[in-house]
């Protein structure tokens, strides 16, 4: 059930370029002095690489926490795909020292043709993130790259080949060995890592996003998937609800208009996931708990016939609540590319393009997209959210250093509890397998969150300094402060 409110948007007061820092913010050095102002936000543009001529490079996913400290040395990478022509593969652009710029080499973790990527945690225990990719380019496969303990080397596991032309898997979202993915030929996809399951229900909907998010309170893990209406004639944003063993059931978000970057992120707090998208429109769909509300935030984001869109979400301006930041490839004439959406309340955003220009939108594949939003010029979880995209002909990324006048602070929220974190280890709280169960030893009073492998919330506990919990056998995870996750196996 679908229904629509007034949504209550105010234009921002823009964006201009200047080659002088604004007054209070940090210095735009020389080798990066674009320095853009979008209303109370100040960034310096940074390009931090340029790919062969003929490559093609993607950021696709849709997981809110997207830049990733993949080798636990401290500095944040950014994983990415090259997809077509040129060098395909899998990549990590990592940090070697931090900065504006930073310092950054591109190493190939697969040479899979590779469209969406996805961190999927540390499955193997060796302090090394694994990933998950979608491939495209007649190579229409999911993949898991394990490390094999010694970065840049990964090995790779084949989960799912899509057969037939023009059934390439797109986006793709995964954490703590739980692995999303929707795909060309209408499906959508779960694979856990742990028990080796996959799960496939094709109702001919999913093509172009995915999420996951628990959508009806249960406990599970669901998923939602967009469609932008290629290759096949439907488009909208559809549900598919998960008990653990299969998707049982799907509903019905939209099925006007053409979407393609979509999240699931509890926006007003209510403890139901809600859906952001974009596509031609910028929108939130607020979980009533059995219908969904619609609050058009932009309603001329990108080109209608061609919407190559994508979203993430961050409190870029440090005031206390969640912001969304959109990228497109082909914005109508004179649009932006890039534009954050500031949450003045959950019923009022504000629109503030950040830049313009410098993307590709003539009809040669693919088009250059993505967006990626993280702390990259920090070593720990307090900072000012910066964004990444892909920005140019087809093989540039650029990054936008939030340097901007305002307190420092924890600008990414919790990406639905089991989130893959950003930081080490929290030494202040630790989990450990006990008889018959785990013990969670804390320095002071934390909440903990239980989950078994399939996803499904089991605790919800308050941990005064030691508590033990009990459980059966089997792989579970404690989730804890800052989306600190942790595994542990109890046996």
């Amino acid at each position: 059930m679908i229904r629509k409110i007034v949504s209550y948007v105010i234009i921002g007061s823009g964006v201009f370029l200047a080659v002088i820092p604004p007054l209070n913010a940090q210095l735009c050095p020389s080798s990066c002095p674009t320095s853009i102002v979008s209303d109370t936000l100040r960034f310096c543009r940074c390009t931090i690489y340029i790919g062969d001529s003929a490559d093609r490079v993607q950021l696709v996913t849709d997981r809110s926490v997207t830049i990733v400290d993949v080798d636990g040395d401290g500095l944040r990478d950014i994983p990415f795909g090259v997809w077509a022509y040129g060098n395909q593969g899998a990549y990590v652009l990592k940090q070697t020292s931090p900065g504006i710029p930073g310092s950054f080499v591109a190493y190939r973790i697969s040479s899979h043709p590779t469209y969406g990527i996805t961190t999927i945690g540390d499955i193997n225990g060796d302090s090394i993130k694994d990933f998950a990719i979608a491939g495209h380019w007649a190579n229409y496969s999911v993949y898991m790259l394990l490390s094999d303990g010694t970065f840049p080397s990964y090995y790779d596991t084949l989960i799912r080949r899509h057969t037939g032309s023009h059934n390439d898997p797109n986006s793709i979202v995964g954490h703590g060995g739980l692995i999303y993915w929707s795909a060309y030929d209408g499906s959508i996809s779960f694979y856990n890592a742990y028990t080796n399951t996959l799960v496939v229900r094709n109702d001919s909907l999913c093509g172009d996003g995915v999420a996951f998010g628990d959508f009806n309170g249960d406990g599970y893990e669901d998923a939602a998937c967009s469609n932008r209406g290629w290759p096949r004639s439907n488009h909208g944003i559809y549900l598919y609800y998960f008990d653990g063993s299969s998707f049982y059931t799907a509903d019905t978000v939209d099925t006007t208009r053409k979407w393609q970057g979509i999240l699931a992120y509890d926006i007003n707090g209510d403890g139901l996931s809600d859906i952001v998208a974009v596509g031609e429109d910028a929108s939130i769909w607020f979980n009533r708990g059995g219908y969904f509300e619609e609050l058009k935030i932009d309603d001329d984001l990108s080109i209608g016939s061609i919407p190559f869109a994508r979203v993430n979400i961050a409190d870029l301006d440090c005031d206390g609540d969640m912001d969304i930041v959109a990228a497109t490839a082909c914005p109508p004439s004179g649009g932006a590319i890039l534009k954050w959406y500031e949450q003045v309340d959950t019923t009022t955003w504000l629109i503030h393009p950040i830049d313009f220009g410098g993307n590709a939108c003539s009809g040669t594949a693919p088009y250059p997209y993505g967006v990626r939003v993280g702390l990259l010029n920090e070593t720990t979880d307090t900072g000012r959210a910066d964004i990444v995209i892909v920005r140019g002909n087809r093989n540039i990324i650029e990054a936008y250093y939030n340097v901007s006048p305002i307190n420092a602070c924890k600008p990414l929220g919790w990406e639905g509890d089991l989130g893959i974190s950003e930081t080490r280890p929290n030494p202040r709280w630790n989990v450990v397998p006990s008889p018959d169960g785990i013990t969670v030893m804390a320095a002071r009073p934390i909440r903990v969150k239980i989950y078994d492998s399939a996803g499904r919330l089991l605790k919800d506990v308050r941990v005064p300094n030691v508590a033990r919990i009990p459980l059966p056998s089997g792989v579970f995870f404690a989730v804890g402060e800052g989306r600190d996750v942790r595994r542990v196996v109890v046996r």
